[in-house]
């Protein structure tokens, strides 16, 4: 980025807009794909990462040769950020049991908790995939341009996902 002091008032106050509007364009994408990888109980700290994720990619800006291609740019690097925070959280908690307490609202059934450690056994890219469809409601499109991957292969990844929890939860459900 151009020294601040080099710049005149407008041309300063340019860049800040441009920034906002390209913030304001892809926020909704990058969001959901930071919380696709994250989960659902991650969601304060999956804005904190896709804040990051913008400050990182304004910061990068003048190595991307394809202006064009922002989006698809900051969305990858929301998708690296994202499971680079997934694993850190990981660690953070594995002094923790494995068994949870009961949810106060009693939300948390016995069948929630099984689709949970079924999806937390998926490849990333499938998992998120599922997030995307099935819990925030994208399209196969809006999921392949989300990730910047072709349809068929989020076509193949949900396949493939659906197969792997289908056996899981058939298995954790036979005494």
């Amino acid at each position: 980025m151009l020294d601040s002091a080099k710049r005149g008032p407008r041309e300063g106050s340019s860049r800040l807009h441009d920034y906002r509007a390209l913030f304001e364009r892809h926020w909704g994408d990058v969001f959901r794909v930071v919380l696709s990888v994250m989960g659902e109980e991650f969601r304060g700290e999956a804005e904190d990462v896709a804040q990051e994720v913008f400050v990182e990619g304004f910061e990068q800006l003048g190595q991307l040769r394809d202006r064009g291609a922002f989006g698809a740019w900051i969305r990858r690097i929301a998708w690296r950020r994202a499971i680079d925070r997934r694993r850190l959280a990981r660690f953070r908690f594995v002094h923790e049991s494995s068994e949870r307490e009961p949810d106060p609202r009693g939300d948390e059934t016995e069948e929630k908790l099984s689709v949970k450690q079924a999806l937390e056994r998926l490849g990333e890219r499938e998992r998120s995939a599922i997030h995307m469809f099935y819990w925030l409601g994208m399209s196969i499109a809006e999921i392949a341009r989300a990730l910047s991957m072709p349809e068929g292969t989020i076509k193949s990844d949900l396949s493939r996902a659906r197969t792997k929890l289908a056996r899981r939860l058939e298995k954790a459900s036979k005494p």
